[in-house]
């Protein structure tokens, strides 16, 4: 069986969202996993600094929240 027919998988839902199709803003809606620094407040370093980018487990958090707004609950 070829390797593509296993990755072709149809969704009843809409695209999921792209990285690249939030703001900075939204990914500052969510608090970060890895720093713990609340919403609406920039990541920050191991040394206290500010990061100039958020940490990718809080862009993958705003993704997700995104997401699930979007996405109609079937329960």
């Amino acid at each position: 069986m070829p390797i593509w027919t296993v990755l072709l998988e149809v969704s009843p839902y809409a695209w999921p969202v792209r990285m690249t199709d939030l703001s900075p803003q939204l990914f500052l809606a969510v608090p970060c996993p890895t720093c713990g620094v609340d919403a609406g407040k920039d990541c920050v370093l191991h040394a206290g600094g500010l990061r100039s980018d958020p940490h990718i487990d809080r862009k993958l958090d705003a993704a997700e929240a995104i997401e699930a707004k979007r996405t109609p609950n079937p329960g």
